[in-house]
């Protein structure tokens, strides 16, 4: 965080939220990218479908992450509040109402809040269907209503969404915190978010803990109304009105390759795709430049320069490689999956050809061993190509037409080997990893497996 950004936070912490702690501060400069972030700008002669900036944030209760998006409205007025149990009685995008004979319809919390800021509490009670209507209008800014009436609202709306995890325990009982954010939205709604935080009651206890006279120090420099203004500022930009230097240029495209490389291998968690990095870059670089208020001469433009873009950059890597969230090793552990070395190729083979399973008893105490023959190792691979990557025990024991307890001997290898992983439940079943779509391809090409 530079040192402009960090004396922002540490101002509004001090005079308006009130909630202390280094990553706690990294919650507060998220929330103030996505209050100050635009609805519609161009990038590099391309005009993004969105401007506006979406924040996800999953943590233990008792952290302030609902209390600092509240004390900003308050403080400002802007921006509207919602939980998400009462939408479920309203409709997040939009319900049917019938008086007497009529049905009419409501526009719901989401779509209303076009052009200004809705904060999602408690998102992990939302109900799938209304995640659902809003994903269109997320990523296009039209939402579309479907039903006994019909029609269409424009939903360019700022999103912040905190949630506890959605299932029993806390933040510090899994190993990777980022995986918290696959419990309350699909793979397509997670993509939409340009970041997600993860807080954890073990998170700056210390500062947590010191009377509030230590840790208050100096004038207040930014109120409630200066804040205020400053929101307003950013949200009334047109795109005309916000220019990217050439270096901002080049540094969003160089962030974007960096990240998407550092976060990018773990597709089932789809923050930082190659796809979509340099735009969620570009958004976060025109909020913080927004934030500072980096303008011309006469206060009417938004200069987007190569310094926010690499503020963009610190602070990503400082909420995703955080030890509560741990994006880079969930990440990189993702990417050795999918890695396959020659060396490696050849040695899953020579397993393959070496898996015992059976044996026949000769005289004298002597045994014949039984290894995988070719037929049942070529049925094995394209088991899962037959059944789309995944396929339980039962089936894959009809498909070798063997016992389970015999295809157990060899799905051993396949598991040892990092090309499955195992699905647990009721009938349990065997996942295919990227690395084995890669072993298969290659097996394939080189007539090690007869296509």
């Amino acid at each position: 965080m530079g040192d402009t950004l960090r004396s922002i936070v540490k101002d509004l912490t001090d005079n308006i939220t009130n909630i202390y702690g280094e990553h706690r501060g990294l919650s507060l400069l998220g929330k103030l990218l996505v209050f100050h972030s635009a609805r519609q700008f161009c990038f590099d002669g391309e005009r993004l479908k969105r401007g506006w900036v979406e924040m996800l944030e999953v943590g233990d209760t008792g952290q302030g992450k609902t209390q600092q998006v509240d004390r900003i409205i308050q403080a400002t007025t802007l921006g509207e509040g919602v939980d998400g149990v009462s939408t479920t009685r309203t409709g997040l995008a939009y319900s049917f109402q019938k008086h007497g004979d009529t049905w009419y319809l409501v526009w719901g919390k989401y779509p209303l809040n076009d052009g200004k800021l809705l904060f999602v509490d408690e998102a992990q009670n939302l109900r799938p269907e209304d995640i659902d209507k809003i994903r269109k209008g997320r990523s296009d800014g039209v939402i579309a209503a479907d039903g006994v009436r019909s029609g269409e609202h424009p939903t360019r709306t700022r999103l912040i969404a905190t949630c506890n995890p959605k299932y029993q325990g806390v933040v510090d009982d899994q190993l990777f915190g980022i995986e918290l954010v696959r419990q309350t939205f699909k793979d397509e709604d997670v993509r939409r978010f340009d970041f997600a935080i993860i807080s954890s009651s073990s998170d700056d206890k210390a500062e947590i803990n010191q009377p509030r006279a230590d840790a208050v120090g100096g004038e207040e420099l930014i109120s409630p109304t200066v804040l205020a203004d400053s929101i307003r500022w950013a949200w009334s930009r047109s795109e005309e009105q916000i220019v990217f230097t050439d270096s901002a240029k080049a540094a969003v495209y160089e962030t974007a390759r960096n990240l998407s490389g550092l976060y990018g291998h773990a597709r089932d968690i789809p923050l930082m795709l190659d796809s979509d990095a340099r735009h969620k870059i570009a958004r976060l670089s025109v909020a913080t430049a927004a934030l500072v208020h980096s303008t011309d001469d006469i206060h009417e433009q938004v200069q987007v320069t190569e310094e926010h873009v690499h503020a963009v950059r610190d602070f990503l890597t400082a909420i995703y490689n955080h030890p509560n969230c741990s994006f880079d090793l969930y990440a990189k552990i993702r990417r050795s999956e999918a890695d396959l070395p020659e060396a490696e190729y050849q040695a899953i083979w020579t397993a393959l050809k070496n898996c015992e399973v059976d044996s026949v008893a000769l005289e004298e105490g002597r045994e014949r061993h039984i290894f995988l023959s070719d037929d049942d190792r070529s049925t094995l691979l394209r088991s899962f190509v037959t059944h789309g990557g995944k396929i339980n025990r039962q089936d894959l024991a009809g498909e070798l037409g063997k016992t389970t307890s015999w295809t157990s001997k060899i799905v051993r290898v396949l598991k040892t080997n990092r090309l499955i992983r195992v699905s647990l439940g009721k009938s349990g079943g065997y996942q295919a990893t990227p690395k084995f779509i890669k072993f298969l391809k290659l097996a394939v090409s080189r007539r090690d497996l007869e296509s």
